[in-house]
């Protein structure tokens, strides 16, 4: 499948290329030429090559840069399901069922900064009642801008509901991860350990795909400013990118998990009544950009996509009002983008680290860090827009300009955790911070808590840390989760 917001992504990484520091540009065009060197190299295609009947095309910088984008479909929301649903959701149901089913946390919540959370209550029958049961499944649509939509005290549906609503139209969940994608990171610090190193451990899952998603990589170049000591970098690389993803460079090790933070906004569109192809802005009433993107076919002729952008990204879909929305997303940003390729390589300290990976534009990570000094730290590696007026959680209008993007937060503006009382660091793609830090973030539809409590257990467990402890807690097969459930079926069982 493939959203609007995925398209345009070749002019995208053409801007990027176009605007990438020398230095970044001059390792891109020669990895670039080793990748064509290598394929003139081949005695034979490469097999996706011969099922998919192509001959591969030569490499382009630019093409490392679609791979870099590419994540972003991977890790976040390219058509803004998350947020939809909470829209329609919101729209539709009590606040108080709206709260438990989209907390702000929950029990289950292990944030390294202490912060604690709560699930809310289940509301009672006098705000919705399970026991009363509409009948029939009704087939319209809703109104255009209606009031808010609730069912009544007994479970009723209260006049204001249009006959014929589609329950899979209002909770139509987008896109449906699949759990397996989630990953796990943590550091100790250097008290921790019987040699006075802080450690790093990481597991990033992702679904298996051809070529595989990491590659294990060492690399080492010589270092001008002092010949004695080599660049060295020990870790995991992408398939199409020249620089290491996570590891190590001898100074300063790194591991990634996905945030799940708020990249992205959807934005209803004001149309013009008197013509459907202008929309309202803070500066009037705008015509739609359109774009044809091209979709070539082996066996048949090319077929032909109009694609509308606005000033804010591309239009996307209509919610359930039919109303017209598109998309503002930080994989649209060539400028953020073009400071990605290699911030990590040289880095000294945990510090130096985060002041160059806060702002970066890459699909926001959770950076745990730890560096040659014993010392560790969990930030965020991306690029975090400067929201006004309003908090992302719900689709809204940009019309009047009271709500937009101003520019992006910079490093002294993110959020981050320093070298904690506890000497240990977690995330497992939950929520990893509150309060103020856990706003700047934003809810990209966070994961449950539970990977992260259970890691936090195990390292509470322990006061002190070798490789082989961290690896057990990586092997650790038990699910704390289901440890209630568990116990309340034997007791009904018995």
């Amino acid at each position: 499948d493939v959203c609007s917001s995925d398209l345009g992504f070749r002019k995208i990484a053409e801007q990027i290329v176009a605007t990438l520091p020398a230095a970044d540009r001059a390792v891109l065009d020669a990895y670039t030429a080793g990748v064509n060197e290598g394929l003139r190299a081949l005695g034979a295609r490469p097999f996706e090559y011969v099922l998919l009947r192509q001959t591969p095309a030569p490499w382009r910088a630019e093409d490392s840069m679609l791979v870099v984008l590419s994540m972003f479909i991977t890790l976040q929301e390219p058509d803004g399901g998350y947020e939809s649903t909470l829209g329609t959701m919101h729209d539709v149901l009590p606040q108080a069922m709206f709260d438990l089913l989209a907390p702000p946390s929950t029990e289950w919540d292990a944030p390294i900064d202490g912060t604690a959370g709560a699930t809310p209550p289940i509301p009672g029958p006098d705000v919705y009642d399970l026991r009363s049961r509409r009948s029939g499944r009704p087939t319209a649509p809703l109104p255009e801008r209606p009031a808010r939509l609730a069912l009544g005290p007994d479970g009723t549906v209260p006049p204001a509901w249009p006959a014929g609503l589609r329950w899979d139209t209002v909770f139509d969940t987008g896109t449906v991860r699949d759990d397996s994608l989630g990953s796990n990171n943590w550091a100790v610090a250097a008290a921790l350990t019987p040699d006075g190193h802080a450690l790093v451990a990481n597991d990033m899952h992702l679904a298996i795909r051809v070529p595989n998603t990491w590659y294990r990589s060492a690399m080492e170049w010589p270092n001008e400013t002092d010949p004695s000591t080599p660049h060295r970098l020990i870790g995991t690389t992408l398939p199409g990118v020249p620089t290491l993803v996570t590891g190590s460079n001898t100074f300063v090790a790194w591991g990634f998990t996905n945030t799940y933070g708020d990249w992205s906004d959807v934005i209803t569109l004001d149309i013009d009544p008197a013509n459907p192809d202008r929309y309202r802005t803070p500066q009037g009433w705008r015509s739609f950009e359109h774009v044809t993107e091209e979709f070539e076919s082996t066996d048949a002729a090319p077929e032909h996509v109009d694609v509308r952008w606005t000033i804010w990204g591309p239009v996307i879909d209509t919610d359930a009002h039919g109303r017209l929305r598109a998309y503002a997303w930080v994989a649209h940003s060539a400028e953020r983008l073009a400071t990605s390729l290699l911030p990590l390589e040289t880095a000294r300290t945990v510090t130096d680290a985060f002041d160059r990976a806060n702002g970066a534009g890459i699909p926001g990570q959770n950076l745990v860090a730890a560096d040659r000094d014993g010392h560790i730290g969990w930030s965020v590696f991306g690029a975090i827009p400067r929201r006004v007026g309003f908090d992302g959680v719900l689709p809204s209008s940009w019309s009047d300009g009271t709500r937009r993007w101003d520019g992006w937060l910079t490093p002294a503006e993110f959020p981050r955790v320093m070298d904690p009382p506890s000497g240990r660091i977690w995330t497992a793609n939950a929520r990893v911070v509150g309060g103020v830090m856990l706003a700047t973030l934003g809810d990209g539809s966070y994961e449950m808590g539970s990977r992260a409590r259970q890691i936090q257990h195990r390292l509470s467990e322990r006061a002190s840390f070798t490789p082989r402890d961290m690896l057990a807690i990586q092997l650790d097969t038990r699910a704390d989760f289901l440890d209630r459930w568990h116990t309340l079926l034997l007791q009904a069982l018995t």
